[in-house]
C-alpha cells in the first residue's frame, strides 16, 4: 500500500486505517513525501539571485521530510508488517501516480477533505488528479477540519 503524506495532521487520517489494514492483510505499507521544487512567491526572487542558497532551503526541507517519516515508521512498525518510506521531489500528482506503479502497490490510501468541484481546486487538492491518473484502487480516508 502507498500512502502519501504531505505534513498536515488532518491528512495522517489515512495512516491508522491504512496500519490496520496492512496488519489484517500481512501487507506492507510505503509511506511518500513529495517535496515541490519550487519556493513559495515571496521566495522566489531572492532565489534567482541565491540559487545555492534556494537548493540548501530544498534540501532542508527534503531532510525534515525525511525525518517525519522516519517518525512514522517507527511508530508504524509496531502494527504493520514491513514499513518503509521514501522522499521525493517533483510534482506530487505525477511523483504518486509513478511510485506506485514503480513499487506495485494494490492499493493508494488518502486522507481527504472531500472537497470538489472548484473547493479542490483551490486548496490544491491532489485527490481528483491522483484519481484521474492513476488505475490503482484509493482508499479515501474523511479527515476532518479541527473545529
Amino acid at each position: 500500500m502507498l500512502v502519501p503524506l504531505d505534513g498536515d495532521p488532518d491528512h495522517e487520517g489515512g495512516l491508522p486505517p491504512a496500519a490496520g489494514l496492512a496488519q489484517v492483510c500481512a501487507a506492507a505499507l510505503h509511506l511518500i513525501m513529495v517535496v515541490v521544487p519550487t519556493l513559495p512567491t515571496e521566495q522566489a526572487a531572492a532565489a534567482k539571485l541565491l540559487p545555492s542558497a534556494a537548493a540548501t532551503l530544498l534540501d532542508l526541507t527534503q531532510q525534515e521530510a525525511a525525518a517525519y517519516l522516519d517518525g512514522w515508521v517507527t511508530e508504524l512498525q509496531v502494527d504493520a508488517p514491513e514499513v518503509s518510506a521514501e522522499v521525493s521531489r517533483g510534482d506530487p500528482v505525477t511523483v504518486i501516480v509513478q511510485t506506485a506503479r514503480r513499487i506495485r502497490a494494490d492499493l493508494i490510501v488518502l486522507g481527504t477533505h472531500g472537497k470538489k468541484g472548484t473547493d479542490a481546486f483551490w486548496s490544491g487538492s491532489i485527490t481528483p488528479k491522483i484519481s484521474a491518473r492513476s488505475r490503482r484502487p484509493l482508499l479515501l480516508v474523511p479527515v476532518h477540519d479541527p473545529a
